[in-house]
């Protein structure tokens, strides 16, 4: 098992099981029953990836917690009694997918939480991408990780390539503004890939540790995204999103319980994090029901 835990550097990984030849695996035991209906008969289930939602990272992973006891801090779905979690409306929703030996290739997306479960043995390929229209993303991981005690792996492109300026400003940039240019948003898959765009070309006007570019290159991207065409899409609704997204939090809040507050499942502070908070036993988070105020 590998527990909950995201990959290096806010990639897309694409992963593929090698074909066995005459597998042997046990399609009616205890273990099989979990992937049943999931997966080609004649083909052998060899990992069985659950993920979890965008944002429920800091719900199952508890870094802080780690950072002090040296272990990993997570929730774990497998030995968890209900009365250990909050109440069922704001639990995240986990979806799960199965690689399978000779089947198709599975992708996943930047900065999914996920935990991986080998059913059976084979040779897995897999390829790893940082796209430039995802470096929201890679700013989002660079933001946790200036945090975490040890430092993940971070790919050469992302620590020498986007720190370039001739690259940035030379290429990266002027690429992704005439794409942008050549898009009709008033056609809808146009106007996804332009969101795309504008929230990596926001993340590069937002982050001078993470590309570095002449600090008048910098202020002339800004001016170039607050006119038009850009902001029809670069909406204060839309910036304040993407500031929320990077807004990692540094401390995790241990008042004990999951606060609610005129109805609404959290209370928000001044870091803009959530106080939604846990005990601990045997490294593992215990919620408690919803509670009004710290005092209860």
């Amino acid at each position: 098992v590998t527990w909950w835990h995201l990959d290096d550097s806010g990639e897309f990984v694409m992963q593929t099981g090698l074909p066995i030849k005459n597998p042997v695996w046990e399609k009616a035991s205890e273990k099989a029953s979990l992937y049943q209906g999931l997966v080609d008969p004649t083909r052998c289930p060899t990992k069985l990836f659950i993920y979890g939602p965008p944002d429920s990272y800091d719900w199952l992973v508890h870094d802080d917690e780690a950072d002090v006891c040296g272990k990993l801090v997570a929730l774990n779905i497998f030995q968890c009694p209900d009365d250990n979690l909050p109440d069922a409306e704001d639990l995240p929703i986990l979806r799960i997918a199965v690689l399978e030996a000779g089947g198709m290739p599975l992708v996943s997306p930047p900065n999914i939480p996920h935990a991986v479960i080998t059913l059976n043995e084979c040779v897995m390929v897999e390829q790893r991408r940082v796209c430039n229209l995802f470096l929201d993303e890679v700013s989002y991981l660079l933001q946790k990780v200036k945090y975490w005690r040890l430092t993940p792996i971070i790919y050469d492109y992302i620590g020498v390539t986007l720190s370039d300026e001739n690259v940035l400003c030379g290429e990266l940039l002027p690429s992704l503004v005439s794409q942008f240019h050549r898009l009709d948003l008033s056609n809808d898959d146009d106007k996804r890939m332009g969101e795309r765009i504008c929230a990596s070309l926001y993340a590069l006007a937002s982050f001078p540790a993470h590309y570095l570019m002449p600090d008048s290159s910098r202020s002339s991207l800004k001016s170039t995204l607050s006119g038009a065409p850009f902001n029809k899409i670069l909406t204060p609704s839309f910036k304040l999103k993407l500031d929320l997204h990077w807004a990692v939090r540094r401390f995790w809040k241990k008042a004990g319980c999951v606060l609610s507050v005129e109805g609404t499942n959290t209370e928000l502070v001044e870091d803009g994090g959530h106080m939604g908070s846990a005990v601990y036993r045997d490294f593992q988070p215990i919620f408690g029901p919803s509670r009004s105020n710290l005092a209860q």
